[in-house]
């Protein structure tokens, strides 16, 4: 619902005796709103204005405040970037602060302002349900991502045997960077949605809002989403860690055996070199010299000492 006497990023929407209010793109005037209808800690507007690197949870009498970091592929670059969202959690609202950044939920928003349907399935019951819903969808929408790494992860298995070398180095390093960049983003989870279940105290000592009883099965879900998508991301780094030290062992292996190959040759050669050093000096008595066959004997010396070389070479390291 778009009231024109909010600025145009608030959109509430009103069913169950309850409100959803969505704020995208945070600014002067949404801060303003939100102090003039809630009573909310100073603390809280700052941590919504300010960009944060890291998913956190404060507890109060009347309601909780939660910030959530999740993962976003970005289609352009091919890489994981995080996207913030802030749920603010009472007795008769819900409000949800981003910056347009997590597709999903803006689809699960538009719909659910587009369809009585929508609505009626996740404003059925209190806030704390539709706050599960989201993020329920929000976790969801981190099996695609991990669809993919799981892909770029299998094409370079493909390849490492036929490319291998410094190109396919880069891939490796590149899908390594996105499972970190996942991982960095939803190590904090687990302790986040803990902490929401957990009961607490105020510092005055006064019991904190805390979850109806009857949803603790479903946050307990989210527990296990969470669960699952890290265990995921652990196959994946190892995965890719032992990607990273068969290329590595490739390349030493090419390495050596340019090296070997230059070595061989270097001392297939060196017989030669020397003949041709002596032959090369200054001397009154060298032998063969002005002979009319002298070419054809230093060169069938070097030939010799050469084929000599060769066959030392041969038996002695079995090439």
């Amino acid at each position: 619902m778009i009231d024109p006497k909010l600025p145009s990023n608030i959109q509430i929407l009103e069913h169950n005796n309850y409100r959803w209010v969505n704020i995208e793109h945070p600014d002067k005037a949404a801060m303003d709103y939100l102090k003039q209808e809630f009573d909310f800690h100073m603390l809280d507007y700052e941590d919504v204005t300010s960009t944060t690197h890291r998913s956190k949870i404060d507890k109060y009498e009347k309601y909780l405040f939660v910030i959530m970091l999740f993962p976003v592929f970005n289609r352009k670059n091919k890489q994981i970037e995080s996207a913030e969202i802030d749920f603010f959690l009472g007795k008769d609202y819900l409000i949800t602060i981003h910056r347009g950044e997590i597709p999903t939920f803006l689809d699960m928003f538009q719909l659910c302002e587009a369809s009585d349907q929508a609505r009626d399935s996740l404003m059925s019951t209190t806030p704390q349900f539709l706050l599960y819903k989201v993020m329920q969808r929000l976790f969801q929408y981190c099996y695609p991502i991990m669809d993919h790494i799981d892909l770029e992860i299998q094409e370079t298995e493909k390849k490492i045997f036929d490319v291998g070398g410094q190109k396919l180095l880069q891939e490796i390093l590149f899908v390594r960077h996105n499972i970190i960049d996942m991982r960095k983003i939803m190590q904090p989870h687990r302790t986040t949605l803990f902490r929401l279940k957990k009961p607490g105290a105020t510092l005055d000592e006064h019991k904190t809002f805390e979850l109806d009883h009857q949803f603790e099965d479903y946050f307990d879900d989210l527990l296990d989403y969470t669960q699952e998508i890290w265990n995921q991301l652990e196959t994946f780094k190892e995965s890719v860690d032992a990607l990273h030290e068969t290329n590595e062992s490739l390349i030493s292996y090419r390495i050596n055996e340019v090296m070997k190959t230059l070595t061989v040759f270097s001392v297939i050669m060196l017989p030669a070199s020397v003949i041709a050093g002596i032959f090369g000096m200054n001397a009154k008595n060298m032998p063969f010299v002005g002979d009319p066959m002298d070419f054809w004997w230093m060169a069938g010396v070097t030939v010799l000492a050469i084929g000599g070389t060769l066959i030392y070479i041969r038996r002695k390291y079995m090439l």
